[in-house]
């Protein structure tokens, strides 16, 4: 009731926990869920923010006030039966000038399906989660609501019932009204920008994943939207830029620098890749959006690489021509293996967000400014103190750079940051010094506590490059970047 108390136009959402139903008790002493976000057709999948905040509510498990309730229009009474009033309530609290926190105190325990009889339905099952799911999209995500033809339990209504088979729309447009006007479904991207920019659900570009040597591409062998297993099967076959299941984008945050991405998706669905498994075949799980689940922190890396870690993808030796998850090293003494990209594209839902903020700069410069999402939120505190600057290690002449462990990688987003100080190079979380691990390996670096020695000194020239004072008779040298 207190956060109730504190704006009138707030929903709240418990912590849903488990039910005893034998003992009609709690089951554990806390913990439970309650963050959700929306996907593209229609759909909630737990995860989401940091923050107090959430997208998206999984069901009717909420609390009000009246006023906001009347005011806000309450349920679609063209909806029956379980299923999209949760999509409805959630898209319509933002856009129209409410929002959805979670009440981290406050728990309800609730009765999970778990396929025994005891937690089997007793009840004659009314409405279309299908339909309800289409009329909450169509009333809410405007141009976006066309993402629903890329999912064929939609497609397939739209095609036999019309264009509008999702019935009159009229109760929603009185509500746009009474409040005078909503915001733009984009606004509500924008807000929630850690899932649907920093976790890769508006991907910058799709694309397919061809196995050079045998000329095929990896498939996502589940259909389009949520898996019902939870996982799905990838192999490689002959490539199809018609087939969607052919696609994939980066996704999932960097765990590092909360901004994307730290493993690969497949367009249109919940799953990201997570390796090889037995027969010959990739294997998908739910993406965990935090970038925390180790498993799914695989890359296309510069040089060709499906990789994670040490492990690489490569083609099995089987009949039919197979993937297998190995040491990287086992591929290169079999003569590589090489994965490109192929058939890179703008999907549609990129297009029309960037079309929405051209439109509306006034909106999306103003939600910015309330985000601060110009912020370096990876950048560490002690680089914002007056007098100090911190930089990015560069490889001099190279894309490569040291990430905050004085570890090589690929991308800018995994640099770590540095401070130039007494001749060192100090990393700016810890103030560890840059150190040549005293070998002449001018791949091998490492952080150590700092002594003054001359395998921790740097000496600085013009533009901002530093080279080791150590002479191993090749050039050690790093250039200073900001980004």
């Amino acid at each position: 009731m207190k956060l109730i108390a504190e704006n009138y136009r707030r929903m709240v959402i418990p912590q849903i926990t488990a039910l005893d139903i034998d003992s009609w008790t709690q089951i554990g002493r806390g913990g439970g869920m309650s963050k959700c976000y929306l996907t593209w057709d229609g759909d909630f999948k737990w995860g989401g923010t940091d923050d107090m905040y959430m997208g998206m509510l999984s069901g009717g498990l909420a609390g009000m006030s009246r006023q906001w309730w009347d005011e806000s229009g309450g349920y679609d009474d063209k909806m029956l039966g379980w299923g999209g009033e949760n999509i409805d309530q959630g898209v319509r609290m933002w856009v129209c000038g409410g929002e959805i926190v979670a009440a981290p105190n406050s728990q309800v325990a609730h009765m999970w399906r778990t396929g025994s009889a005891k937690t089997s339905a007793r009840y004659k099952h009314v409405g279309d989660t299908i339909y309800n799911r289409a009329r909450a999209i169509n009333a809410w995500l405007e141009e976006f609501s066309a993402k629903l033809d890329d999912y064929p339990n939609f497609a397939h209504r739209k095609s036999s019932g019309g264009a509008n088979w999702f019935g009159d729309m009229s109760t929603f447009n009185n509500v746009k009204k009474r409040l005078n006007g909503c915001r733009p479904f984009a606004w509500y991207l924008k807000r929630f920008k850690v899932v649907y920019e920093d976790a890769g659900l508006i991907p910058p570009e799709i694309f397919m994943i061809r196995e050079e040597q045998s000329g095929l591409c990896l498939r996502y062998m589940g259909g389009a939207g949520t898996s019902g297993s939870g996982s799905e099967g990838v192999r490689l076959e002959n490539c199809d830029q018609n087939n969607h299941r052919f696609f994939w984008h980066l996704g999932n945050r960097n765990k590092k620098t909360k901004k994307c991405c730290s493993g690969l998706r497949a367009w249109n669905t919940d799953q990201c890749l997570q390796g090889g498994q037995s027969g010959g075949r990739g294997i998908t799980g739910i993406c965990e959006l935090s970038g925390t689940n180790p498993s799914q922190a695989w890359s296309l890396t510069s040089d060709g690489l499906l990789k994670k870690g040490s492990s690489c993808l490569g083609p099995a030796n089987t009949q039919t021509p197979g993937l297998k998850e190995a040491p990287c090293v086992s591929f290169r003494n079999k003569g590589g293996s090489r994965f490109s990209k192929m058939s890179s594209q703008i999907p549609l839902e990129t297009k029309l967000y960037r079309k929405a903020q051209q439109e509306h700069p006034e909106v999306f410069a103003r939600l910015n400014a309330e985000l601060n999402v110009d912020a370096p939120s990876d950048m560490p505190k002690r680089c914002l103190e007056p007098g100090r600057s911190c930089i990015k290690l560069y490889w001099k002449g190279s894309t490569q750079c040291l990430d905050a462990e004085a570890q090589w990688v690929e991308s800018q987003e995994d640099c770590g940051y540095y401070i130039y100080e007494n001749q060192g190079l100090k990393q700016a979380e810890t103030m560890a010094c840059l150190d040549t691990w005293s070998d002449e390996d001018v791949n091998t670096w490492g952080l150590y506590e700092c002594h003054g020695g001359n395998n921790q000194k740097f000496v600085q020239s013009d533009r901002q490059v530093f080279c080791a004072y150590v002479d191993i008779g090749s050039e050690q040298c790093f250039e200073g970047r900001a980004k």
